[in-house]
Order: structure tokens, then C-alpha cells, then sequence
């Protein structure tokens, strides 16, 4: 019933229009509706009321400069951004809720509305709860995002939806 391109760095990469023409190419081929990582984020930021955020990821400083660019080319402005540069995909995973929860109360500031945690191979959304209870401030997370759109394009089949509270709360906001 649906089909997600899921991964944040790789869908953000060309900009909004390399996105899109990925998500057109698979449903091109597959009839199937997809969506995209960086769509479901996109959407959810805007639902949570982030214009301005703090984006923090495990990957290099190159890759959070591409999706620096993709969030500014629809308007978003990231006035900081942390690339933990921990190594390959493979050390993401290694990284634990604790760490995402400290790096985001280090780095938070006034002039930022929310945290994008960005990567779909993380432990982030476990930290979620903590960062916004510590900011009172809304954090969106890239697999968080894609749970939140994939459930919202579901609906019918999926009534009722189940409660995801521990998700933050992202997850209590219509799409």
C-alpha cells in the first residue's frame, strides 16, 4: 500500500527536485504511492511549527551541508548544525540516546524553534521525550517523521491508530 524511500541523507541530497524525481521513478515503476524520508521530515517539521532549527546528525560535515541546502531551499533556516562525523553507517547505530539528548541541550539556543535529529540508522528517536521535556521544544527525528507520514497515509487501514506518546510530540499533530 505504500513504499518509503527511506533514507535522509541520500533524499535530501539532490535538493527537493532530486527527491522528488526518486519518488516519481518508483511509483513510476511500481504503481505503489511512496514517499520520501526528507518528504514525511519536511511535512513534519512544518506541523510541529520549526522554521528555525538546530539539526544535528552522525554524518560528516559534506552531507549535513546537503541537507542545510535542502531544508533552505523550502524556506527552513538552520542557523546550526552538528555533524558528529562518528564514521561509517555502521558506527551511527553506536551512538546512544544519552549522547543525542547532551549534544542537543549543549547546542540549543534562543534562536531556534526545534531540533531536527537527522539519520534513519540511529538510536535518536529514544532520545526525543528527554530533548523536548529539557527544551520545551518540539524534535523531529527522520524514522519518527516516517512513522508520523506512513501512519497518516494509512489511516483508513489502521483505524484506530495506535497511541505513540514515547514518540514525542510530533506524534499527537495531524499531517
Amino acid at each position: 500500500n505504500l513504499i518509503v524511500f527511506h533514507c535522509t541523507g541520500a533524499s535530501m541530497e539532490e535538493g527537493p527536485e532530486g527527491d522528488r524525481r526518486v519518488i516519481e521513478a518508483i511509483q513510476k515503476r511500481t504503481k505503489v504511492e511512496t514517499i520520501s524520508t526528507a518528504g514525511a521530515i519536511t511535512k513534519a517539521l512544518r506541523a510541529s511549527g520549526i522554521k528555525r532549527m538546530l539539526l544535528i546528525s552522525p554524518y560528516v560535515q559534506a552531507t549535513n551541508d546537503h541537507e542545510v541546502a535542502y531544508l533552505r531551499a523550502l524556506g527552513f533556516e538552520v542557523p546550526r548544525d552538528i555533524a558528529l562525523d562518528v564514521g561509517g553507517s555502521d558506527e551511527y547505530i553506536k551512538v546512544t540516546p544519552e549522547r543525542w539528548i547532551d549534544v542537543a541541550i549543549k547546542n540549543d539556543s534562543r534562536d531556534i524553534d526545534g531540533v531536527f535529529l537527522s539519520c534513519t540508522n540511529t538510536m535518536q528517536i529514544e532520545a526525543i521525550p528527554a530533548i523536548e521535556a529539557a527544551l520545551g521544544k518540539p524534535v523531529i527525528n527522520s524514522n519518527q517523521a516516517v512513522i508520523w507520514a506512513s501512519l497518516a497515509r494509512l489511516r483508513e487501514k489502521l483505524a484506530p491508530l495506535p497511541a505513540m506518546e514515547a514518540l514525542g510530540s510530533l506524534m499527537r499533530r495531524s499531517p
